[in-house]
């Protein structure tokens, strides 16, 4: 079955679920905590949750976070850290493994696919939407390789008693 809701207000029994996982999603959504809190309560006790999520790196400039935040995903900022949320959440046993190199292969594969298939992707989507799509690959691919934009792995857990 399929179950369409808001992120930070899932009509879900409480401790339904022992797991909880999602690929690129947080990053996008907002308010992150919010959604980390109501997969917290659809957790049952001792119940794991494991995402991926591209973000700004640490310690950026103001204009560095900027450039990095326009070559993300929709809503990728963050004023605090992944761990940080997830201990705010409520999730304790907060792992972190940088999936960042990865990224960087992934997006540049899909430039050269792209620009491999040009003319179909082009008679399929209009040559200025995909200019437009190649164009914000390069941007996420310079932010990546330049150290702003980085994907990680984070796995946590809910206490056994809260």
């Amino acid at each position: 079955w399929a179950l369409a809701a808001r992120g930070q207000t899932l009509p879900l029994r409480p401790g339904a679920f022992d797991a909880a996982i999602h690929t690129d999603v947080l990053c996008c959504l907002r308010p992150k905590l919010a959604t980390l809190r109501a997969t917290f309560q659809a957790l049952r006790h001792g119940g794991r949750t494991a995402f991926t999520a591209i973000f700004p790196a640490a310690g950026l400039t103001a204009a560095d976070a900027r450039r990095a935040i326009e070559a993300g995903p929709p809503n990728c900022g963050l004023r605090t850290s992944y761990p940080s949320l997830l201990r705010s959440a409520g999730f304790v046993d907060v792992e972190e493994r940088d999936l960042t190199a990865e990224y960087f292969s992934t997006a540049s594969r899909k430039l050269e696919v792209a620009e491999q298939f040009a003319a179909d992707m082009i008679e399929m989507l209009g040559r200025q939407e995909y200019e437009r799509i190649q164009a914000e690959r390069r941007q996420a691919i310079s932010a990546i390789e330049t150290g702003l934009l980085r994907r990680s792995l984070f796995v946590a857990r809910r206490p056994w008693r809260t």
